[in-house]
């Protein structure tokens, strides 16, 4: 149960700092005025009873993005430029956040598989590559172990299996994560964001302000990041590893300390035919905070 725990608060980081003033909706309302359509250029499909965001980008294979807990289709934008150029890109808000529908939860990782699987079917798309970030990721092995069939290569980033040889967080970032929140919401998105990004990125006031606007434009109702978050206390995907049959790439930055690094060398033991890089000097988001290298290796990866 311990390390059941520690996966739930870990990828809870990302619906914490993303919570904003916004009032709470009820669970069954979601008035058209809640969002800024403006901000958002993409279309929506029904899937699985709900609707689903999603934006397109490129032209070429697919590659399809999987955001992690609490944030939306802008956790990749500093990598979307660059993917585009070889790849038609999906990148679509789950279940629970942004211009997607938002139901009662609690939230499944068989509902995120079925999510995924359904828009890949509405949009025409027979196989795709994956790219999942933390809970993300969750979904991304996932899928390509009930449908590998469908996947052609994988992108795990920052992400675990779970299970029993889940390697959690220290006792110090547990304590600090715990922590209930005080000051202005832009203060507290500002600190939450120092355990995921390096003294550097922090450092650099314009790129973290753009960060805390992001969180700030179109907050996660609570009880939807809660209904994300009950995902991570069951998922366990670590005895079946070996089922992943596709090419996959594993990355993980070196002072990650919401998901150690050691969690993606564990799954790089296990996935066959998987290669591993890991950043060092980065954490949680370092495809978000030093992009070039990522892009340069993932596409690198993709195209071979």
């Amino acid at each position: 149960m311990k390390n059941k725990l520690t996966i739930l608060i870990g990828i809870m980081l990302g619906a914490i700092i993303g919570c904003g003033s916004k009032p709470n909706l009820s669970p069954i309302e979601k008035s058209e005025s809640y969002y800024d359509k403006s901000l958002y250029p993409g279309e929506t499909v029904k899937v699985n009873g709900i609707d689903l965001y999603y934006e397109k980008n490129g032209s070429g294979p697919f590659l399809i993005l999987i955001e992690g807990l609490g944030v939306e289709t802008w956790l990749y934008e500093n990598n979307v430029s660059a993917l585009s150029k070889h790849f038609t890109i999906i990148a679509y808000d789950n279940r629970g956040i942004g211009h997607s529908s938002i139901p009662v939860g609690p939230y499944t990782i068989d509902m995120m598989v079925d999510d995924l699987l359904g828009l890949m079917d509405s949009l025409g798309i027979g196989k795709a590559s994956l790219m999942g970030a933390s809970m993300g990721g969750f979904t991304a092995m996932e899928f390509a172990i009930r449908h590998p069939e469908r996947v052609e290569k994988l992108v795990l980033l920052s992400t675990t299996a779970g299970g029993k040889e889940h390697v959690p967080m220290s006792m110090k970032t547990l304590t600090k994560l715990l922590k209930a929140p005080e000051g202005a919401p832009r203060e507290v998105i500002r600190d939450r964001l120092t355990m995921a990004y390096s003294d550097r990125f922090m450092a650099d006031s314009t790129r973290v302000e753009h960060l805390i606007d992001l969180r700030l434009q179109n907050p996660q109702p609570k009880y939807g990041y809660k209904a994300q978050a009950a995902i991570g206390l069951k998922f366990d995907a670590s005895k079946r590893l070996h089922k992943i049959n596709v090419l996959t790439f594993i990355g993980h930055g070196r002072e990650d300390i919401l998901v150690p690094v050691i969690n993606g060398e564990n799954m790089h033991k296990k996935i066959p035919n998987s290669t591993i890089k890991i950043y060092e000097g980065l954490e949680h988001q370092f495809f978000v905070e030093d992009p070039e290298p990522f892009n340069k290796d993932v596409l690198e990866f993709l195209l071979r």
